[in-house]
């Protein structure tokens, strides 16, 4: 809960929605959904 709050006090869970939309811009849905169902799982493990 501190390291969630804490990333998001200094702004990097907006970046990385940010970022994440724009690399995700312009795909299929199908293929978006994908993308973010195996990120996911990545993203948890590492924070």
């Amino acid at each position: 809960m501190a390291l969630a709050d804490g990333l998001a006090r200094v702004g990097f869970i907006a970046w990385l929605g940010k970022e994440g939309g724009m690399l995700l811009q312009g795909y299929d849905p199908q293929v978006s959904a994908v993308v973010v169902l195996i990120a996911y799982p990545w993203m948890v493990m590492m924070f």
